[in-house]
């Protein structure tokens, strides 16, 4: 057997390895960090944090993983690529207001509109939704996770390192739902994250740098603070309220994303990731 081959680091294993550190994290925080009141009582995401510090560590403090994510950040974007960050931005906050759509769809489908009375009146008042993005610990997970810890290393995991990997087994489409998959099972929202994914994928390959999908990750993220476009995902008619008219916008942009987002994708098919990284480099 070819030695490059047997010592080389996988897709499966990569995705297993993210799977495993957020099992990890579940036990801590329940039984290291839950002690930590003082975070608590302030939302603070602890646990998160946590999480991208061990990520942090393993990319940049080993040698190999190291020289990976240094390639994968100096890629410059592609000549004449960089209105690809504006369309993949607002193709992204498109998504956003889907991701309520679909669930929203969903629900009135099984249940009619009593059934999505219920399901709203079980939202969050702005005034409390307010105060919890302004506190300490809405600023941290939107401003400072969301807009760049997160954006950094889950761009360097997942589509810098695990779609590359996958790509080379599968070819570039699978490998792309196949990331996409994983990226929305680690995350609450999965279905928004699920189309999240398939956009930084597709920018990532129109523009041939990573530098591009985590600038767009970055911005989205800071966008979706409840101050800001956050604010407008639920319509504020729909309060107690279970029409599915009051949802129109949200469906409107369900089908739009249903269509757009994978048109996007395959109009990449004939475009490379200039900074793709050898899967089989995390093994020397």
């Amino acid at each position: 057997m070819d030695e490059s081959k047997s010592r080389s680091v996988t897709g499966l294993q990569i995705a297993f390895l993210i799977v495993a550190l957020l099992f990890i994290a579940a036990p801590a925080e329940k039984y290291l960090f839950n002690e930590w009141t003082w975070a608590r009582d302030n939302g603070i995401p602890v646990t998160r944090f946590a999480i991208f510090a061990v990520a942090a560590i393993v990319l940049f403090g080993l040698p190999s993983p190291r020289r990976l994510c240094v390639n994968l950040l100096s890629t410059s974007l592609a000549k004449g690529t960089t209105h690809e960050i504006p369309v993949g931005l607002a193709l992204n906050i498109v998504a956003g207001f889907a991701a309520l759509g679909a669930p929203v769809l969903l629900i009135w489908l099984l249940g009619g509109e009593p059934a999505l009375a219920r399901r709203v009146g079980d939202e969050m008042k702005d005034a409390e939704q307010m105060s919890r993005a302004l506190a300490l610990g809405g600023i941290l997970t939107f401003l400072v996770i969301g807009g760049v810890i997160a954006p950094i290393l889950e761009e360097l995991t997942f589509r810098g390192i695990l779609y590359p990997a996958w790509a080379r087994q599968w070819g570039w489409l699978r490998s792309a739902l196949a990331t996409s998959f994983v990226f929305a099972l680690v995350h609450p929202n999965h279905f928004a994250q699920f189309f999240a994914s398939l956009i930084y994928i597709g920018i990532f390959r129109r523009t041939g740098a990573l530098r591009a999908p985590i600038i767009v990750h970055g911005l989205y993220n800071m966008s979706m603070w409840y101050p800001l476009i956050g604010q407008f995902i639920f319509p504020a008619s729909a309060q107690g309220n279970g029409e599915i008219s009051h949802f129109s916008f949200n469906l409107f942009c369900l089908a739009f994303v249903a269509i757009a987002v994978p048109a996007y994708l395959w109009m990449s098919r004939d475009k490379r990731a200039i900074a793709a990284v050898s899967a089989q480099e995390l093994s020397r």
